[in-house]
């Protein structure tokens, strides 16, 4: 998929299922010129009820929700002059958005102000997590970008979820809901990727419920050697060096 039609679709499907349902502050956007629509939240609630939380009782897929919700005018209109490939690549990322609903997922989206003093979005677990579970609800897709892309998105200040493959050796855009797990330089989870584009993650330290779950980018992805990075483990590493020094 290209990188400019994953970010439109990820920009409204994040709105819809995420920032409109429960977030208080609208997450990233790669599209400046996004326009949210209002959400009818009993309904959205309801079908997510009917169609995911109570599938056990009601024997109902995924592609029933998506199917459930393509029939609202936001999303039909959206698609009605699709090609049959494109509202297929549209659904599937859908998809990922409503499995974060699951009963099993795991996690949920929630908010902190440790990078910028302004809410943002993060990865809570729900649940306790054993080292070597892998998080399969949590998933997102990259697309490829060319060096000209890759630029461009610098340029514009949109690079926030570009990150670099090394099987495709490359600089890819990084979408859906696995893209709101943060960095840290002593993560808890590992990228795993699925098929060609698709990325979930693998627990790598027991995490307990209420912890943020988090993923280690790259080296040199916040300044050369993360010199710049914020992340957690880096506030504790800085603060007990600083406390050394102070003692001697």
């Amino acid at each position: 998929m290209d990188f400019s039609v994953l970010s439109r679709y990820d920009d409204m499907l994040a709105s819809y299922f995420v920032d409109s349902l429960y977030l208080w502050y609208d997450t990233l956007r790669m599209n400046g010129d996004f326009v949210a629509t209002t959400v009818n939240k009993q309904d959205t609630v309801q079908k997510i009820r009917d169609h995911i939380i109570n599938v056990n009782s009601s024997h109902k897929t995924i592609k029933d929700a998506v199917d459930s919700f393509l029939e609202i005018p936001y999303f039909s209109s959206f698609i009605k002059d699709m090609s049959s490939k494109q509202v297929s690549e549209f659904t599937h990322h859908m998809k990922r958005y409503l499995y974060m609903y699951k009963p099993n997922a795991g996690f949920e989206v929630g908010s902190t102000t440790r990078y910028t003093g302004k809410p943002e979005a993060c990865i809570l677990a729900t649940k306790d997590w054993t080292a070597g579970e892998q998080v399969t609800c949590c998933l997102g897709s990259i697309a490829e970008l060319t060096e000209q892309d890759d630029l461009k998105l610098k340029r514009e200040g949109r690079d926030f979820s570009v990150m670099v493959s090394t099987r495709k050796k490359c600089s890819c855009l990084f979408l859906g809901p696995a893209r709101f797990m943060n960095h840290d330089c002593d993560s808890n989870c590992e990228f795993i990727l699925i098929g060609q584009n698709a990325i979930t993650f693998r627990v790598q330290k027991d995490i307990s419920i209420g912890e943020e779950m988090t993923v280690f980018y790259a080296d040199h992805y916040f300044g050369e050697d993360n010199c710049e990075c914020l992340c957690s483990s880096c506030e504790r590493y800085k603060r007990i060096v600083n406390e050394r020094r102070s003692s001697h």
